[in-house]
């Protein structure tokens, strides 16, 4: 089941950086807590994670804490929390028979709606200039990032307890 799920997380991650490719400055939008600004849907542009259609889930940092995976592996003890308030979650059919409920995350910093530099996690040098303007501020950047900072999670429930998997990755603007 840890094949599994880092194999989910890692079809989300390249399903983003493919859509990325085409359309980096849309990307925020497309994968962030809302799907009242994505430009296209989910089904017509081909782009669908390979698994179900994002629903917006609202969470609190309160709940995502634990431990962190570094390199694969699990520090027990280590807290971490997500950076938004709302992120784009997905089902995991590859996962169904373990845990039905298990889901793939995708988290940007900001709160579902904007994207903010101020709350870049940590994990990325965060906070961090996103738009390369030179300053580190709390304005919404989603109109001129350059750089994207991506959370992907895989959670679920297996007969050991609850188990996650995270997965961190910088998007970056084509400099061409």
């Amino acid at each position: 089941e840890q094949m599994l799920a880092k194999e989910a997380a890692v079809q989300a991650l390249e399903t983003m950086r493919s859509y990325a490719l085409d359309n980096f400055s849309s990307t925020f939008q497309k994968f962030n807590g809302t799907t009242a600004d994505d430009p296209g849907t989910w089904t017509e542009d081909g782009y669908t994670i390979g698994l179900t259609t994002g629903t917006v889930q609202t969470v609190s940092s309160s709940e995502l804490t634990g431990g962190e995976f570094s390199n694969g592996e699990y520090i027990e003890g280590v807290d971490y929390t997500m950076s938004s308030k709302g992120r784009m979650v997905f089902s995991v059919p590859s996962l169904q028979e373990v845990d039905p409920n298990a889901t793939v995350s995708i988290d940007l910093p900001g709160d579902g709606f904007a994207l903010y530099e101020y709350m870049v996690p940590t994990v990325f040098g965060g906070p961090m200039d996103m738009d390369g303007d030179g300053t580190i501020g709390f304005a919404d950047v989603a109109g001129s990032y350059k750089v994207l900072p991506v959370t992907v999670m895989v959670q679920w429930v297996s007969r050991g307890g609850r188990q996650n998997i995270v997965l961190y990755h910088s998007l970056l603007a084509d400099r061409r």
